[in-house]
């Protein structure tokens, strides 16, 4: 599968931790997807998982905290 090809190039190039999957509920996962990051969604709103990748990328350092409201 492609996927998984790519995935790894994400992996070797920005780490383990710094790559993840975003997976829609229903979706049919690859057979070794439980060794990546991953963040799934509800079928159709791709938007329930924004504050999750952000959470990530805050923790990456690759965007400052945002004050809360």
């Amino acid at each position: 599968m492609n996927v998984v090809h790519e995935m790894g190039l994400f992996q070797g190039r920005l780490g383990f931790m710094r790559a993840i999957v975003l997976l829609e509920d229903g979706c049919e996962e690859f057979s070794n997807i439980q060794g990546l990051g991953q963040i799934r969604f509800p079928k159709g709103n791709v938007a329930a998982a924004f504050e999750e990748v952000r959470m990530v990328l805050e923790r990456e350092g690759l965007v400052g905290k945002l004050a809360a409201s």
